[in-house]
């Protein structure tokens, strides 16, 4: 009897002390809960831009891309077309397949194509997209078109520019046609006739 008196007397001790145990777990958890929360009420993020100041818009990082590209632009007469240094590297690239992204003999997309030609006789470095490159040098009419101008397409379907060659003679151009890679066509062909969209002259 005495026994289980004494039994109970610990159990409901030890009852007790669990009870305030959790009471300050309780209080601890409110506490952090209260210093975190002044915490990130106290913070303030640094500006990234001062006021009146212009986010700067970041070009998409391009392996190919240099500081060169940026003097290209409107600059027709710094430097010089070697019509037969230019002919003889079309020529050794006739034949090469087409590679989306590709700018090299194993392989080339029209962009790749031109900058390619361009970078290895004109030594001129060009900006890598045809979106790009049509941004850059001097607007030609279609009559006034000279060996080495670069010749634009666009899609019927839809009217932005989609692709890009090197024009040569008598309505004859160079490109990285899609399912033939590197070949020499005609601007009076009625396909490419009908989705001609402009000329731009990088070099006088």
């Amino acid at each position: 009897m005495c026994y289980l008196s004494i039994h109970n007397f610990k159990l409901t001790d030890m009852l007790k002390n669990i009870g305030k145990f959790v009471q300050i777990i309780k209080k601890l958890f409110w506490l952090v809960i209260i210093l975190l929360f002044l915490n990130c009420a106290a913070f303030q993020p640094k500006p990234i831009f001062t006021v009146g100041q212009e986010k700067e818009a970041i070009p998409p990082v391009d392996s190919t891309t240099t500081t060169a590209e940026v003097n290209v632009k409107d600059r027709t007469d710094t430097y010089h077309l070697d019509r037969e240094k230019i002919m003889a590297e079309i020529e050794n690239l006739l034949g090469v397949p087409y590679r989306l992204g590709g700018m090299s003999p194993r392989g080339m997309d029209c962009s790749g194509f031109v900058n390619y030609v361009y970078k290895n006789t004109v030594k001129m470095t060009l900006p890598r997209r045809v979106s790009e490159l049509a941004q850059t040098g001097k607007l030609i009419s279609r009559k006034n078109l000279q060996f080495g101008d670069l010749v634009f397409f666009k899609n019927i379907e839809k009217p932005e520019i989609s692709h890009i060659g090197i024009y040569l003679d008598a309505g004859r151009f160079a490109h990285a046609s899609l399912s033939r890679g590197v070949i020499i066509s005609n601007l009076n062909e009625s396909y490419y006739t009908k989705r001609y969209a402009e000329a731009r002259r990088i070099v006088e």
